[in-house]
């Protein structure tokens, strides 16, 4: 960043060791070097390089450092309006404060969901930390600062208005039939998609069951549970005992849309948070090909990239639907700024049209909306490692896990099971784009996978089994003599084939 004093400022995310380990280590020895030739750039040029480092932050000095070496050059500090501020980040980016909206939303859901107001959302929040985590008490008590003359605003817009939101909806529905007490002769309640439901809806539900003794019967998979952001509670699902009773849980876990390859792969992943819980989903489908695909890019080179993906799917499978997601709406424009008139995106109706392929239905959805959708191929666009990449570590913020009934410690737990929900929309195939710096999903699937990875051009597939023909090769390691070898995945079991 260059300021009026012929200063460069740069941040760099190190330890005191000048190490990156929030990095894979590949991406951290790349992240490094980057850091010695924008110094060695600077030198070469004659140019002043100020520097401040993550583990400033870390010890709480980030601030005071910045202010030390900036005194040092006899920098004159004049604060800016906090208007001038927003107008000129506004004008470099079209989507800033989009994700701390949602946030807020999500805040403003889940509180109403839980008629929480004022008071007793400041003694949420006072009573969840101790003196031993000052940071993220003050981080909350911040949040709140900031947030609640927004719900206050909100609530009292409302009540000018003589209007309600659903959330007031079903709170009053709730009180109405605690007072009054009707009689119901329901014998069953059936609810779908219960991995979704809010704590409103669910008093709801309780109200009605105590007064009419009605069994309920509830349908859902807390692996897909992706709409806590609308008031989603997935506690509800997980402890499902401790709010209705006793009951009898009955898991489905044979599916028709993934092959097992894909399967394991998925349900892999998503399993890593302990509180989900413990599922085998099985298929008789076998892969037609590798199920997952990884063809990184750089940003200049996307849309020749997504052009032969889509002309490898047609070639694969034939003129079949292809299904493009976002994990936000706007990872298609960040494709289409690109194109040279090859991609074209009519928002209005969702399709992509593509120049030599128009008689191939692509569509684009953002992953939330492609839940309980399907295609024959997918491609996933943009995922990098960014606030606003997937993860994305703005939504999935810890500060709305206080108001849920279970704390989600487990780091992107919702983002997770979005990123499990992206993976299975296809009943081949999943294309995953993926520029420069890699989503730390993406880190996952090849580390974990340990998969023998076959490159072909900027792709890479996992490479079949020479004897079954089906199996995925990967890289084992015996426990005897620490010996590596290959061995093939072949649905639950792994069959030696010889050493590396």
């Amino acid at each position: 960043m260059k300021i009026n004093f012929d200063i460069y400022l740069e941040h760099f995310g190190v330890d005191e060791n000048n190490e990156a380990k929030w990095l894979s280590p590949a991406n951290a020895e790349n992240y490094v070097e980057d850091m010695r030739l924008k110094r060695e750039t600077h030198k070469t040029f004659n140019t002043k390089l100020l520097e401040t480092y993550s583990y400033y932050n870390r010890d709480k000095i980030l601030l005071i450092k910045l202010k030390e070496i900036l005194e040092a050059e006899k920098v004159l500090f004049k604060p800016l309006k906090a208007k001038d501020i927003y107008l000129q980040v506004l004008a470099n980016d079209h989507n800033f404060g989009k994700e701390i909206i949602k946030l807020i939303e999500g805040f403003i859901n889940l509180s109403k969901s839980r008629k929480l107001e004022e008071s007793s959302l400041k003694d949420v929040y006072a009573t969840k930390f101790s003196i031993k985590n000052l940071f993220m008490a003050e981080r909350h008590e911040m949040f709140l600062r900031f947030t609640l003359p927004i719900l206050n605003k909100y609530n009292q817009t409302l009540k000018d208005r003589c209007e309600i939101d659903f959330n007031d909806m079903i709170n009053r529905a709730t009180d109405l039939i605690r007072n009054n007490q009707p009689k119901y002769s329901y014998q069953y309640i059936i609810i779908d998609e219960y991995q979704d439901i809010s704590f409103s809806r669910f008093n709801l539900i309780k109200e009605i069951r105590d007064l009419s003794a009605a069994r309920l019967t509830c349908v859902g998979d807390d692996w897909q549970s992706i709409y806590r952001f609308a008031g989603s509670d997935i506690s509800l699902f997980s402890n499902f005992g401790k709010y209705v009773g006793y009951y009898e849980q009955l898991l489905i876990e044979q599916t028709f849309r993934n092959s097992q390859a894909l399967i394991d792969v998925s349900a892999s992943f998503v399993k890593k948070n302990p509180k989900q819980i413990a599922k085998n989903p099985i298929s008789k489908k076998e892969a037609v090909a590798s199920p997952v695909k990884f063809v990184h890019y750089n940003s200049k080179d996307v849309e020749a990239i997504f052009l032969n993906e889509v002309q490898n799917l047609v070639s694969r499978y034939g003129k079949k639907t292809i299904l493009v997601l976002g994990r936000h709406s706007f990872d298609i424009i960040d494709l289409i700024k690109f194109s040279n008139g090859s991609i074209k995106f009519i928002e209005r109706a969702g399709k992509i049209e593509v120049k030599g392929f128009e008689d191939v239905e692509i569509d684009f959805l953002t992953v939330h909306k492609s839940k309980g959708a399907e295609a024959d191929n997918v491609i996933l666009l943009n995922l990098k490692n960014d606030w606003l990449g997937f993860p994305n570590k703005v939504t999935d913020d810890p500060i709305l896990s206080l108001l849920l009934s279970d704390d989600e410690s487990y780091r992107f737990a919702e983002e997770r099971r979005l990123f499990y929900v992206a993976l299975t929309r296809t009943k081949n195939e999943v294309v995953l784009l993926i520029p420069n710096e890699a989503s730390p999903f993406v880190q996952e699937l090849v580390e974990d996978g340990n998969y023998l990875l076959t490159k072909e051009g900027e792709s890479y597939q996992s490479t079949n089994c020479p004897y079954c023909k089906t199996g995925k090769l990967m890289i084992k390691q015996s426990y005897k003599n620490n010996n590596r070898f290959w061995a093939a995945r072949i649905t639950q079991t792994v069959t030696k084939l010889s050493k590396m």
